[in-house]
């Protein structure tokens, strides 16, 4: 009772249908002994709060306002025996139900597609940074490949160069020699050919 004045006078007809609501389901609790003489009163007292609150919200509450009070209602004309009104709520009752599983299905179902998005999206960006890291892998082989090929040939070049030069050198040397050597041969075949008298005076 407290909140239903507080939600008075500060407007708020959420509030003041939800305290209704409070309201019937403890009166409810206090009152649902079938042996008393006010029982069937209490039951119209408990529909009347109802009514009250759904009177206050109409359309503007959320379905689970609704759900609730349907479900109190044909509970409490259950109890009346007043079949016919039972059913009516007991069938709005479960449309709103219905509707709630509904949406929670669709949001369930949505969870589930934005999940496998997700998911979808993390194996992809995945997959392409494997593959990003296998073409970076791949170019630094052709790069090492590239160096080890350079580095051979260079290597290869400079044998040969020092080959080349050596051998020059040796032909060189060898060529020095050969001239030495013809040039020894052509002294000794020029002293050998002087007249010996020559040699004496």
């Amino acid at each position: 009772r407290k909140s239903l004045s507080l939600f008075k006078e500060t407007k708020d007809t959420l509030g003041i249908a939800i305290s209704y609501l409070n309201l019937q389901l403890n009166h409810y609790y206090q009152n649902s002994d079938p042996t008393k003489s006010d029982y069937y009163y209490q039951l119209n007292y408990g529909i009347a709060l109802l009514d009250s609150g759904l009177a206050m919200i109409k359309d503007l509450a959320p379905p689970e306002y609704y759900f609730h009070v349907y479900g109190n209602k044909s509970e409490l004309y259950h109890l009346q025996g007043n079949n016919d009104s039972s059913y009516f709520y007991l069938l709005k009752h479960k449309a709103i139900n219905d509707s709630l599983n509904d949406v929670a299905q669709n949001n369930f179902i949505q969870e589930l597609n934005a999940k496998y998005e997700t998911e979808k999206k993390e194996q992809e960006n995945n997959l392409l940074a494997n593959e990003n890291s296998l073409l970076e892998s791949q170019n630094q082989n052709k790069k090492l490949w590239i160096t080890i090929s350079f580095t051979g040939v260079a290597f290869l070049a400079a044998v040969f160069l020092i080959f080349v030069v050596r051998n020059n050198g040796r032909k060189k040397q060898k060529q020095i020699e050969f001239e030495k050597t013809k040039l020894e041969f052509e002294q000794k075949a020029l002293s050998a050919q002087m007249n010996p008298h020559f040699i004496f005076n």
